[in-house]
């Protein structure tokens, strides 16, 4: 996988996969590009799929520092540049990568042809994830992950979990939410990650300057980003529309990859020059 250095020094991990116009995968907290497999394996025959171990995660630089937004928006400037991007993107982000991809967007509209926007939010209470996080704190790798399954898979899946152990298996080495169990995430990368997403991100006033064709996605079972958000969000944005897939939560592009890659590959489809 290529890696591209930032201003500051950090190395940003990528991968660059397939043809075509390019789609840009922004991971959530605590979390690596392989949280973007399927979609990844269903657009590399359509596209030119690009995705993204954010800093603190994964194969890319973690530093003990507080990471900033600007820094966040300008690793994803770095990425394109050094992957030779020079058209406009499809640009996609999950929870904490859905609030960075906001902020790209804000700064870098000229870059950006459609937006997608996957179980986040334009202002998040910081309260609640702190708590979790002080709970996993002293938790070993497995009991973090028993931990955070009921926090991103709806019931019918967490029982398919527990009959397909291939299956779980999969998702556990490096595609799971937050607590992958290959390379994981140390307990200083939370805490960084953390200040970056809930003392900064705030795009309340500022998000319906977004004019791009914008999609919106969500479980309705997600106990992290509640449908209102969404709700709030799509009514912000002029140029949006709102998917909302019934059963399912938050890591609803691991738990329903087909009804994820068609609702998206749909709304790409209609904006493809």
């Amino acid at each position: 996988m290529p890696t591209c250095k930032t201003d500051d020094g950090i190395e940003i991990n990528y991968i660059k996969v397939g043809e075509g116009e390019p789609l840009v995968l922004i991971a959530g907290f605590g979390t690596k590009l392989q949280s973007w497999q399927y979609q990844i394996d269903f657009f590399k025959d359509k596209m030119t799929v690009i995705a993204i171990d954010n800093r603190g995660c994964g194969e890319s630089s973690r530093p003990d520092i507080k990471y900033t937004l600007d820094m966040y928006v300008d690793d994803i400037k770095h990425v394109l540049d050094d992957a030779n991007i020079t058209e406009k993107i499809h640009l996609c982000g999950i929870s904490l990568g859905g609030m960075l991809v906001q902020n790209f967007t804000l700064k870098y509209p000229e870059v950006i042809k459609t937006l997608t926007l996957c179980a986040t939010v334009a202002y998040a209470d910081a309260t609640p994830i702190e708590s979790t996080l002080d709970s996993m704190k002293h938790l070993d790798l497995e009991s973090r992950l028993n931990a955070v399954i009921p926090m991103v898979f709806a019931r019918p899946f967490r029982k398919r979990l527990k009959v397909e152990k291939g299956l779980l298996e999969e998702i556990k080495g490096d595609m799971m939410y937050i607590t992958h169990m290959n390379n994981p995430p140390e307990e200083k990368d939370y805490y960084n990650q953390f200040g970056l997403a809930y003392d900064q991100h705030d795009t309340r006033e500022t998000i319906h300057k977004v004019s791009q064709p914008t999609l919106i996605m969500g479980g309705d079972k997600d106990r992290i980003i509640p449908i209102m958000a969404l709700e709030e969000l799509q009514k912000k944005i002029p140029n949006s529309q709102l998917v909302v897939f019934e059963g399912f939560s938050h890591a609803f592009p691991i738990s329903n990859p087909d009804g994820t890659n068609k609702a998206l590959w749909d709304f790409i489809s209609e904006n493809l020059n």
